[in-house]
């Protein structure tokens, strides 16, 4: 019994040392991004901590408006890691995005089974959207609408349905194919959007 006991203490120790290397909050406590070091697969390297400031920690311009863009009538403000050193190896990130014409926004998530799950949110509500899933909002209102969305990376990344359709050099034969649509349409959306062929 005593062997037993032993041997399930050292296999909880060295499942615990396996934990704690495995992140770099075990071996640090934070790791500021150094940006002027190429970015790996797994993050930016860590600023050499004697060279990190209170700087590092803050993010001053995410309520600053930016220009709108003319097809989506969006501004949007990105606190990723590049922009933010400081959520390196944190797995957050935001963005401040104001929206045009209106002051509510319709929110959407489109599930794989085709499900759509839809509903106007109001100042102070809050909506999740699965990782993953097409997911749409616009403004239902009259004004300017403010939102702000959080993400589980600090580097996350989006990808526009018309954009990543038309806005290509693939053959408007095939995408007229893969997204059921007439070639002349397809052929109409490229041009409107700066795709090619």
């Amino acid at each position: 019994m005593k062997n037993i006991n032993m041997l399930a203490l050292i296999l909880f120790f060295t499942y615990a040392s396996i934990l704690i290397s495995s992140s770099n909050a075990g071996v640090q406590d934070f790791c500021i991004a150094d940006l002027s070091a190429p970015v790996s697969p797994s993050g930016y390297p860590c600023k050499n901590q004697s060279t990190v400031t209170v700087n590092d920690f803050i993010f001053t311009e995410f309520f600053r408006t930016r220009k709108f863009s003319s097809t989506i009538n969006v501004s949007a403000t990105d606190a990723f890691v590049g922009q933010f050193p400081g959520l390196n190896g944190l797995g957050v990130s935001a963005v401040y995005s104001e929206l045009l014409p209106g002051g509510t926004v319709l929110g959407g998530i489109i599930s794989s089974e085709n499900r759509v799950y839809y509903k106007t949110l109001r100042a102070g509500d809050l909506m999740v959207f699965p990782q993953g899933l097409l997911q749409f909002h616009l403004n239902a209102g009259r004004t300017r609408a403010k939102v702000i969305a959080t993400f589980n990376s600090e580097n996350p990344r989006a990808q526009l349905v018309p954009r990543a359709l038309f806005s290509n050099d693939l053959l408007a034969e095939i995408v007229a194919k893969v997204s059921f649509l007439e070639v002349a349409v397809v052929e109409r959306l490229k041009a409107l959007l700066g795709g090619t062929n």
